[in-house]
């Protein structure tokens, strides 16, 4: 992940320029995005890559995610990380979701205590929330199970 703090708009948009050259040397970016006051000012992929185009942007959403979580609680749309899951996803859940899932809070989430295994696959496609409830993908070394919740 690239931050950028962007400066007065003259040498800003030199300074920015510079940087959005630069970043092609990066292998492993496939994207840059600078956004300031909610207006996208500056935008580039890189490698065959589009800003455009759905991404999955590994451990940096963790970041994001809980940002996020805190300005939904902060605005009373969450209650608090002791929040229970299932309520707020009961649409997207299968007829009969594993017991366990009711269990899970926005806390386990954030913390990735779930219980949830891997789900590299089944997160990009559609149906996916629903999808960790029935399939078995749970696996018994969340936090719940250990505590014999």
């Amino acid at each position: 992940m690239m931050l950028l703090v962007v400066a007065p708009l003259a040498s800003a948009n030199t300074e920015l320029n510079a940087v959005i050259e630069e970043a092609e040397r990066l292998d492993q970016l496939e994207t840059l995005m600078v956004a300031q006051d909610g207006e996208v000012i500056a935008e580039r992929g890189y490698h065959g890559h589009r800003t455009s185009a759905p991404t999955n942007i590994k451990s940096a959403s963790k970041t994001v995610i809980s940002a996020l979580v805190g300005i939904a609680i902060d605005r009373g749309v969450l209650e608090g990380p002791d929040q229970r899951i299932a309520n707020l996803l009961e649409a997207d859940l299968p007829a009969s979701p594993d017991p366990r899932l009711r269990q899970v809070t926005v806390g386990h989430l954030l913390t990735m205590q779930a219980g949830l295994g891997s789900l590299r696959d089944a997160t990009t496609a559609p149906g996916w929330r629903a999808a960790i409830g029935c399939e078995p993908r749970w696996h018994d070394r969340s936090r719940l199970n250990r505590a014999g919740r």
